[in-house]
């Protein structure tokens, strides 16, 4: 199958109580700006077995609103595109992937994104990402959660679960994100869980947490090498984060964790820094590194806006279908 370009959809559902396979022999090209599957029904259940299927920038491999829906992908995705702005999975509902994503080629991937609600659980599979464009709130992510509105998109939360690997191989980004009350984000789900984040670039975050998110790490957050200024944990607006395992930092200039404007941080595991990071950042408190950081210079408030305008105006055409 191949999809064409500028919001063209390879696999579109609207239907409810449906299962809809991809098998493993099947082969899907998908087209700058377009979409794998669509599902905009109720209670759909969506298999993806296609062994690779490649992203060209602004794509998005499984688009879903089906927040009674399931997505289980086993289809490796790998970003082809030179800008970016990819999706793997944007997803309300249920999604397990199993999958490996590489998403390095361009700006402002996102692995999989959990929207109004939904769970989505990354078990096992490889996601790695590369850089961001701070400047243009364009952020590489391997997994996200939630929204935090603006004056045309309400705000709505989502979960999001890593059982697998998130390399972050690009500079200032991100291997997980959550905002809002009630949006939940969890490295592994039980002690001694082999979830891993490697950061592994300059200015590269582990867990972000804005507005009231909770986060949980039960695995591993670390530096691999010896980026600078990376963060394992950035904690911001009344949001929380319970620390069950390690957090491992080996980075000039970098931080085990930021916490700022409320943000509470509980730890019954460890916290390792070497390499000239420290442990805490504080703003308006008092310092405890070399360097003055600004909580808005790594604020991924944006995301969800600018790169899915693709994303909104197929929704609102296929919102009466």
């Amino acid at each position: 199958m191949s999809v064409g370009s500028n919001s063209g959809v390879g696999v579109y559902t609207a239907g409810n109580g449906q299962t809809v396979t991809a098998g493993a022999g099947s082969n899907m090209i998908i087209g700058a700006d377009s979409f794998g599957f669509s599902n905009v029904g109720q209670g759909n259940h969506i298999i993806s077995n296609i062994n690779n299927v490649d992203l060209n920038d602004s794509s998005i491999y499984v688009y879903s609103r089906d927040n009674t829906g399931t997505v289980d992908n086993y289809t490796k995705l790998t970003a082809v595109g030179t800008s970016g702005d990819n999706y793997g999975i944007y997803s309300a509902g249920t999604v397990n992937n199993y999958a490996d994503m590489d998403l390095r080629n361009g700006i402002g991937n996102v692995g999989i994104y959990s929207i109004n609600g939904g769970t989505a659980k990354n078990i096992g599979g490889t996601i790695t990402v590369g850089d961001s464009d701070v400047p243009n709130s364009r952020y590489s992510i391997g997994m996200a959660a939630g929204y935090a509105g603006d004056a045309t998109t309400p705000a709505y939360t989502g979960n999001i679960v890593n059982e697998g690997t998130i390399n972050v191989k690009g500079k200032n980004s991100l291997g997980m994100y959550g905002t809002g009350a009630g949006t939940t984000v969890y490295n592994g789900t039980a002690a001694g869980s082999t979830a891993t984040i490697n950061l592994e670039a300059d200015g590269a975050m582990g867990i972000y947490l804005d507005e009231g998110a909770k986060g949980f790490n039960y695995g591993t957050i670390t530096t691999v090498g010896a980026p600078k200024k990376a963060v394992g944990v950035v904690v911001r607006k009344n949001s929380e984060f319970t620390n069950y395992g390690n957090v491992i930092i080996n980075s000039d200039e970098g931080y085990a964790f930021f916490r700022t404007t409320g943000g509470v941080i509980k730890n019954y595991g460890n916290f390792t820094v070497t390499g000239g990071a420290e442990k805490e950042f504080v703003p308006g408190g008092k310092a405890t590194g070399k360097r003055r950081w600004s909580s808005n210079s790594c604020s991924c408030r944006s995301i969800g806006s600018s790169n899915t305008r693709s994303i909104w105006k197929h929704c609102k055409s296929n919102s009466s279908s």
